[in-house]
């Protein structure tokens, strides 16, 4: 959970990422060129995103902006 009470989830295959609400909501959705099989996601305390990638063997680190 975000600290605005909202979920994130990654799609590995769309490599989309999705902010959701508690009701299940689509808040936002974003995804990046770079991203080739993102499979973990966290949010820190600042909303950032933080999203490990497999494929791409690095971790991505978005704003809440999605940048």
């Amino acid at each position: 959970m975000t600290p605005t009470g909202t979920i994130m989830a990654t799609n590995w295959r769309t490599k989309l990422i999705t902010e959701m609400d508690r009701e299940g909501k689509v808040v936002k959705q974003f995804t990046s060129p770079e991203l080739q099989q993102p499979t973990c996601i966290c949010v820190n305390s600042q909303s950032d995103t933080i999203i490990a990638d497999n494929t791409a063997e690095h971790l991505f680190i978005f704003d809440n902006t999605g940048r």
